[in-house]
């Protein structure tokens, strides 16, 4: 998945990296703290988003408990838990937001769009999913990932085991 975002200024005010961080995956401030400690979340608690402009995000999924103890993700393969979120610059005023994997299962593509919204909430900008052809605002992107948004944590976790389940099997 791939994303460019336009933007005329940076955001002014100071934002947590760890607070997107757990909007993206609904995860208590525990889980994160766990994830930073094991040095597999990509961040550490006390960075903001201003000191960065490339950032990426990796969930340690296997930890969290409805995964973890789940007998529908055993099937899985680790390497969907090495799935990342990264947000880079580019030149002109644009940032890129990238998933390491071409298909993101349902609970990965709702972290990026939330993550999207996010920025472009902070950035004031606009994005597109397609290179550049077409641009969307924040509210016309937030309608197109509606129902993925919507869901929980846990719907997200349910659906994803089915979808990578069938994944696996194919």
């Amino acid at each position: 998945m791939k994303a460019i975002i336009k933007y005329e200024h940076k955001p002014k005010k100071k934002v947590s990296i760890v607070k997107i961080f757990r909007e993206m995956y609904d995860l208590t401030y525990d889980e994160v703290v766990e994830m930073c400690n094991n040095r597999m979340g990509g961040i550490s608690p006390d960075d903001s988003f201003e000191k960065y402009l490339k950032i990426y995000v990796r969930p340690v999924l296997f930890k969290l408990p409805e995964i973890r103890d789940s007998d529908a993700w055993e099937a899985i393969d680790s390497w969907h838990e090495g799935s990342e979120i990264e947000l880079s610059p580019m030149s002109d005023r644009r940032l890129l937001i990238e998933t390491n994997c071409v298909a993101e299962n349902i609970f990965q593509t709702r972290a990026y769009a939330i993550f999207a919204v996010r920025i472009l909430k902070l950035f004031d900008g606009v994005i597109s999913e397609n290179e550049g052809l077409s641009w969307q605002t924040r509210s016309e992107f937030k309608d197109k990932y509606q129902p993925i948004l919507t869901l929980s944590r846990k719907q997200a976790i349910k659906l994803s085991a089915f979808e990578l389940i069938n994944f696996a099997e194919e």
